[in-house]
């Protein structure tokens, strides 16, 4: 989902998984400048009856406050995890079904829609998912002011390289109504989320670490490659001469700090080396030029420069390509010639896409969709889990059992503090991996362990809903890059025109405003990147709202107070969407090894185990939406050899 992602880059891990001590460690550590801890409440579990879709308060998209994972989501996965805790008796309801998909997330629900287009189709299907709305992380927050709507994304954003995409991912997302080409054509202005290339953005540089607070303008693709006038660039930074001197001397490729190795020890000391380490200790840049370089990598890795090798680093924009000899020089121009791609995205971000497969799988919720039509539709929450339904959808249920059985899978889970059961003849678990490996004791041990082994990308994205983007495009902008902020990168919302819903451009108009943190702490040294997302996870739980909210408050107003913005007076409305457990584990090339085929940990948690397959982005390694739909097309085809394989 990153804004710009120009070439693969590898990853890694550790081996531990999380225990109540690594939480109160990773809490004290985090709670810093944050919060006070806050413990997550206590769920009731009782096996008593009651109505199978509670009504719902309030229309989920339009929740403010703390959303992602919000309170209610996450409490009983936690006792699961933590303490081994779950009910001890449990209510069976509804018929057998003929499929059990537990999470509602892009990848559950492209699992039901695969599963029922393949198979004899009117297939009885149930999704549960423990948040109050579907979609997993692709969410949508919904503003109302002044009788018009004002959109944001609340996680996934866009669909990055669709030529890319495996012929099942594009075939799925045209069939339930996405239309590429008019996604394309959609994005108006200058919006670096929906590609890059010669996109400019403003670097924002807070007064408390350089010589004065600014905004400089940078096409920052071309600025940090050393094409173009960065020369300029470079000088309107508030630096010293000399500062500046190391700078254009590096970007421009005036040297090779890497001379004397061969082009072998070249490429082991580049995937093996933090990018800061490089830059201060080969180029001789000091920290505030080196984090100059590090929004987009946060945004996009969830670490810091301390955290990335260079040549991940490398990937994702940063400079020094052309600074370590003729080799590097030509990768430059290579990477420039790749750099101008763009991606597809709506006003909701890929909220859309969930809304269109639960469209195709249960027609009453909205009618028919199209790309054209999908933004402004209305759900009927209230029509997602009705029996007469072929496919139902059950929110607020957190799975806490899965197990084979001599006529099919038993599926526990808690709905309200209420303990229930269902039958299936089959399953596709598209939950994260950790949660897992404590619903299933039938589990072999290294499967087990495999699944533990990835930490997620802790992630928070805020939207903030202003009374006017005055204030906000006098910065010279629509994205903000912000080195040394508690918000990495902030911009409008997309800037979107389809013939259901148009995004005003116009300062004098209300705006959501998009700001994205990542959690993970900077490194002491000694940690990997396993751990830093453990702790940054930790960190999210313990922070609360309000602190949130006074860190927004903060940024804003010393980003734009200048220009009159005022945010006791300015901001309508905030919605934060916290992820703990964000984007999926990647390897990466300065912490994991490099596995042989098949043994891999994704590759060995993954492995379908009686009637129940696993599919999720987890267990494709990778964060982007083709990945889901693959794990789902992987998990959807085991199951229909299973049905091929007993005849039912």
């Amino acid at each position: 989902m990153c804004f710009l992602r120009l070439a693969p880059s590898r990853r890694r891990l550790l081996k531990k998984p999380i225990s109540r001590r690594d939480f109160m460690g990773g809490v004290a550590v985090s709670a810093v400048g944050l919060g006070v801890m806050a413990s997550p409440a206590s769920a009731a579990f009782s096996a008593s009856s009651r109505p199978e879709s509670p009504p719902q308060k309030a229309y989920p998209p339009t929740k403010t406050g703390m959303r992602g994972n919000h309170a209610g989501s996450f409490e009983v996965a936690h006792q699961l995890a933590w303490d081994g805790e779950k009910p001890a008796s449990y209510k069976y309801v509804d018929d057998v079904y003929d499929l059990i998909v537990v999470g509602g997330g892009i990848s559950g629900l492209a699992a039901a829609y695969l599963f029922d287009k393949h198979s004899a189709g009117n297939q009885r299907m149930l999704i549960l998912d423990n948040h109050d709305d579907f979609g997993g992380h692709a969410k949508r927050n919904e503003f109302h002011y002044k009788g018009k709507t004002y959109l944001g994304f609340g996680g996934a954003i866009n669909l990055e390289r669709p030529s890319e995409y495996s012929e099942t991912t594009v075939r799925l997302l045209e069939e339930i109504g996405v239309d590429f080409s008019a996604l394309a054509d959609s994005v108006q202005g200058n919006y670096l989320l929906a590609g890059a290339g010669d996109k400019t953005a403003g670097l924002y540089l807070p007064h408390d670490q350089y010589d004065h607070a600014c905004i400089v303008p940078t096409k920052f693709i071309h600025d940090f490659s050393g094409t173009g006038d960065y020369q300029s660039f470079v000088e309107a930074l508030p630096l010293t001469q000399e500062e500046k001197a190391v700078l254009v001397s590096f970007i421009g490729g005036e040297r090779d700090f890497l001379e004397g190795m061969s082009p072998g020890q070249k490429y082991d000391y580049l995937s093996s080396t933090p990018y800061r380490d490089f830059l201060e200790q080969k180029v001789g840049l000091s920290r505030r030029c080196t984090a100059l370089f590090e929004p987009a990598i946060k945004v996009n890795e969830g670490l810091g420069i301390d955290s990335v090798s260079v040549i991940a680093a490398w990937a994702q924009g940063a400079p020094g390509l052309a600074a370590v000899g003729t080799l590097g020089r030509w990768a430059n121009d290579l990477f420039l010639s790749s750099a101008d791609y763009k991606a597809n995205v709506f006003a909701d971000g890929n909220s859309s896409i969930a809304r269109l497969l639960v469209a195709a799988l249960i027609p009453g919720v909205a009618g028919a969709l199209s790309t054209g039509s999908v933004t402004s539709a209305r759900f009927h929450y209230d029509r997602l889990d009705r029996p007469e339904n072929t496919a139902r959808i059950r929110l607020n249920s957190t799975a806490v059992g899965a197990r084979n059985t001599d006529s099919g899978i038993e599926i526990d889970y808690v709905q309200d503090g209420l303990a229930r059961r269902v039958k299936g003849k089959r399953c596709i678990l598209a939950c994260n991996n950790e949660i897992i490996a404590h619903m299933c004791d039938e589990l072999p041990p290294h499967q087990k362990e495999a699944l533990l082994f990835p930490e997620k990308t802790p992630l928070v994205w805020a939207n903030v809903l202003l009374r006017t983007g005055e204030a906000f495009y006098q910065g010279g902008s629509e994205t903000y890059l912000c080195p040394g902020s508690f918000f990495s990168l902030v911009c409008c919302a997309p800037p979107v025109a389809m013939p259901d819903f148009v995004v005003s451009r116009n300062p004098a108009d209300p705006m959501v405003v998009f700001m994205a943190h990542a959690a993970a702490p900077e490194n002491d040294g000694d940690q990997s990147a396993r751990d830093l997302f453990r702790t940054g996870r930790h960190g999210i739980y313990a922070a609360s709202f309000d602190d949130y909210e006074q860190q927004i408050r903060e940024q804003l107003d010393g980003m734009f107070a200048r220009f009159g913005f005022d945010n006791s007076k300015d901001i309508e409305a905030i919605t934060v969407n916290r992820w703990p457990h964000g984007y999926a584990y990647t390897y990466r090339d300065l912490y994991d090894p490099a596995w042989p085929k098949g043994e891999a940990p994704h590759e060995i948690g993954r492995k379908r185990f009686g009637r129940i397959s696993i599919a999720n982005s987890d267990s494709e390694v990778t964060p982007y939406i083709n990945g889901a739909i693959d794990a789902a097309w992987r998990a959807v085809k085991e199951q229909l050899f299973l049905i091929g394989r007993e005849g039912a």
